[in-house]
């Protein structure tokens, strides 16, 4: 089979196509199935759907793209090398070692020509107060750059290792800064005296592109197994030309089945052409203008997929929800944007879609809790983690949620999604603040935010 991609216009019939392929007959209960999956939250969200309907939750294998793949890497290679202790500078808990590292060459690179414009970048404050703080920001912005570069632009990092220049031509400033760029990652990753060997006294310090390099050569030679282990990826609504690439490679030894939302009426007419078609232009295809925009970006992974797949057979599958056979407005209205019809005007109205107009952030978010009140009290069936709350802006709802919950929420219990600990949290704040006081110059309002922070008050 190798790759098959599951395509649905909804969450719902995503999880149904999900639910069919993991309660198969075929499937060996001793080994857990790998699910692959964006975030926590949807992490999260299947945890419970599985449980609902298998009333539990077991042998599964719910985890990120980056370790999954890493994962299977190893299991696929051979087992000389299982005694070293590899340290993926790519996990989330071990990026600050990567930060740490293009801060350690920023520091030490001042007698280093190419490096000159980092320099002219911090000016003035390269050797003041606010040195370290800058520099700190800078390190963080360069590893990640260096993270997307190794995933979206392989070429420049090729030539990168050749110590060559890859925007040939191009203005001065252009190039220039390349070579700054191109200098740091050398000296980090490729260079005989670099960082990674420097460092690596407990493991091998390593990325994913850099493993999988060495690996697949190795891989592309092994057989093809008689049963593959499936693997399937759940609502990843972009994955990266890398990522697909290896995808590609390790089809040979796993079933890869990719479940995505896709609302392009090409894929639901005929779900195989825009594979088989070669000058197939998704966005030109759709006569729908809502859908045209709603799905650009998946357009745009789609033709990642489609060019790494050049030499692949990738078969396809659309799952249609029965829109119009919903009698509710919400169902109605989803008919008629995927087919382009008009609403029937003698639909009657319900609670499927219900529009406020409020006066004030405030009065909305109290409009919504006093709404969530009366659901749960007249369905006993309906519980608080059925319900979520989706806001445009988490900065500027945010006191008015935790406001509003706090004294008229009745005790109901909520959790914030997408805030950062580092500005939300107070202890956080005191932390910061305290060090930021400790390495500046102790100047009023640095002492001021300090002792204004409760968490700090407290001790004292």
């Amino acid at each position: 089979m190798g790759i098959l991609f599951h395509y649905a216009d909804s969450v719902d019939s995503m999880k149904s196509l999900l639910f069919k392929e993991l309660n198969q007959d075929n499937q060996d209960i001793f080994v857990p199935q790998r699910i692959i999956v964006p975030n926590i939250n949807v992490k999260r969200w299947l945890q419970l759907e599985i449980a609902k309907e298998n009333e539990i939750c077991a042998n599964l294998d719910l985890s990120y793209l980056e370790k999954t793949l890493i994962t299977l890497l190893k299991e696929c290679s051979n087992k000389e090398d299982d005694n070293k202790k590899y340290i993926f500078l790519g996990d989330n808990e071990r990026q600050i070692d990567l930060q740490l590292m293009v801060l350690s060459v920023l520091e030490n690179g001042k007698n280093n020509p190419d490096m000159q414009p980092v320099y002219r970048y911090l000016g003035d404050e390269s050797t003041g107060k606010d040195a370290q703080t800058r520099l700190w920001q800078l390190a963080e912005k360069l590893a990640y750059y260096f993270r997307e570069y190794e995933y979206q632009r392989s070429q420049m990092i090729d030539a990168w290792r050749q110590n060559k220049d890859f925007f040939v031509g191009e203005k001065e400033s252009t190039v220039k800064m390349e070579r700054c760029q191109r200098a740091i990652y050398r000296k980090i990753f490729c260079d005989d005296d670099c960082l990674t060997k420097k460092y690596g006294k407990d493991g091998v310090y390593t990325t994913l592109p850099l493993y999988a390099e060495n690996k697949l050569h190795e891989i592309d030679l092994l057989p093809t197994p008689d049963n593959k282990k499936k693997v399937f990826i759940f609502g990843l609504s972009q994955i990266s030309a890398f990522h697909f690439k290896l995808i590609v490679h390790l089809q040979k030894h796993y079933d890869f089945h990719i479940f995505q939302q896709n609302f392009f009426g090409a894929f639901r007419n005929n779900p195989q052409l825009p594979w088989d078609s070669d000058n197939f232009d998704l966005q030109k295809s759709e006569s729908n203008e809502l859908v045209r925009n709603w799905g650009k970006t998946f357009s745009e992974n789609f033709k990642v997929f489609k060019d790494s797949c050049l030499n692949t057979k990738v078969t396809t599958e659309y799952f249609k929800s029965d829109y119009e056979q919903s009698d509710n407005v919400l169902g109605h209205l989803k008919s008629s944007i995927l087919n382009k019809k008009r609403p029937d005007s003698n639909i009657e109205p319900d609670c499927s879609l219900q529009i406020f107009g409020s006066p004030s952030l405030r009065r909305e978010v109290e409009t919504v809790v006093d709404n969530i009140l009366a659901n749960l009290q007249a369905d006993p069936t309906l519980s608080q983690t059925d319900i979520a709350i989706l806001v445009p802006d988490m900065d500027i709802y945010q006191q008015h949620l935790r406001s509003v919950f706090y004294e008229v929420g009745c005790g109901l219990h909520y959790n914030l999604s997408n805030i950062n600990a580092g500005t939300e949290s107070l202890f956080a704040n005191a932390l910061i603040c305290a060090l930021q006081t400790a390495v500046g110059s102790f100047t009023r309002p640095e002492i001021v935010r300090l002792w204004q922070n409760p968490c700090f008050a407290a001790t004292h």
